[in-house]
């Protein structure tokens, strides 16, 4: 005698032995594509700097800050190449102090430094200084405004130069 359930048993037996064969597989491939990543960043870190400093540039522009290329080259001498602590630590590839009398991007302050949410942050704050202390200045008048207002080291100009020519 057959049993009326036989069949639909089998057919849900198999679903659910497909199922879960499919979920395995999904999951092997998901740890592959992790592994590959995970490989990809500890052996290839010049790719990632290369594409982390296009963003970098790239988002410098899409603000419109005027002398992208003095602003680059600033942003790479003050967080040794994207290296630094204070870059790491505070997201503070500037090298910006607190301000004090002007709109900021800034979340507060560690080592004298001003701390934010993540570099894209830390750029429009930069844009922010620009536009009021040193917007529309030609090339040189900006690294004067630079050497006076802005660096400490008093061959920091001379440095920049060094970083964009």
């Amino acid at each position: 005698m057959k049993n009326k359930y036989h069949i639909p048993i089998l057919v849900i037996i198999s679903i659910t032995l497909i199922g879960t064969v499919l979920a395995v597989l999904i999951e092997n491939h998901k740890q592959k594509i992790i592994d590959t990543e995970i490989e990809y960043v500890t052996q290839s870190p010049i790719k990632d700097t290369l594409q982390f400093e296009d963003s970098v540039y790239t988002y410098i522009f899409k603000l419109r800050i005027q002398h992208p290329h003095i602003v680059y080259a600033q942003m790479v001498l003050e967080s040794a190449t994207f290296n630094s602590k204070l870059f790491h630590e505070n997201n503070n590839m500037c090298g910006m102090k607190i301000a004090m009398q002007r709109p900021t991007t800034a979340i507060g302050v560690k080592n004298n430094y001003a701390v934010y949410h993540n570099w894209k942050e830390c750029i429009l704050d930069y844009a922010i200084w620009q536009s009021i202390y040193a917007r529309n200045l030609s090339e040189d008048e900006y690294l004067k405004k630079l050497s006076s207002l802005y660096a400490e080291d008093k061959e920091y100009v001379n440095k920049l130069r060094q970083i964009y020519k």
